[in-house]
């Protein structure tokens, strides 16, 4: 029995500060895994009224890559798994549904585009908007619950500020973009007006009342 406990004193004595800098490793990879989460869902957060921007964008496409739970660790914290596994899906579903725009309307040379058909691919573009809100709220929501932060969904939705003037220049920006294209496809044209300047407009007075003098002369 005391060799015994001897035995198992010394391989206490090896091992336990093996198992000590295991520990720590852990708990610092879980520190940067939970830190990567955090970031991105600030960027997110930080953006969710402004979709266009590069950094929205960005924050999406690495979603896959840091809330990806795979691994012993998370083998052995099941329930941290899951709810990584409904941010993932919940990307998914966004994913879908961004890969999904409504088919732009493609006008021929000469020939307008019917009211109708404009004022009906308005309206599909309005409910896609709808459901890519709804779609990117639910996502902000799982990956709050993953990190452990309670957001409401109201909130989330309705809790971001944007001023009026970055939604009027990103407007502005996407209309730009699609005149040019229009123009190179040909379906649009670019409008010329000859407009007469006020000293074109002097000089033809100049030369009328000229005109009149000489054929009183005659």
């Amino acid at each position: 029995m005391t060799t015994l406990l001897a035995i198992l004193t010394i391989i206490a004595i090896i091992i336990g500060p093996i198992l000590a800098v295991q520990a720590q490793q852990l708990i610092e990879f879980l520190k940067q895994k939970r830190e990567e989460k955090r970031r991105l869902f600030m960027v997110l957060m930080a953006t969710r009224a402004r979709p266009l921007v590069p950094e929205h964008v960005q924050a999406l496409n690495m979603i896959d890559v840091t809330f990806s739970g795979k691994g012993m660790v998370y083998a052995i914290f099941r329930g941290k798994r899951k709810k990584e596994e409904a941010v993932i899906e919940a990307w998914s579903e966004l994913r879908d549904h961004l890969f999904n725009y409504p088919q732009q309307l493609q006008a021929k040379p000469g020939i307008d585009i019917p009211a109708e058909d404009k004022t009906s691919y308005q309206n599909r573009c309005n409910t896609w908007v709808s459901r890519k809100d709804e779609l990117l709220i639910e996502l902000l929501a799982k990956m709050a619950e993953s990190l452990n932060y309670h957001f409401d969904k109201v909130l989330l939705k309705r809790g971001a500020y944007t001023p009026a003037g970055y939604g009027e220049t990103e407007y502005e920006q996407l209309q730009i973009r699609k005149g040019l294209a229009g123009i190179f496809q040909g379906s649009k044209s670019i409008p010329i007006h000859i407009v007469e300047s006020s000293h074109d407009q002097e000089k033809l007075s100049q030369k009328t009342t000229q005109q009149e003098k000489s054929n009183n002369k005659s």
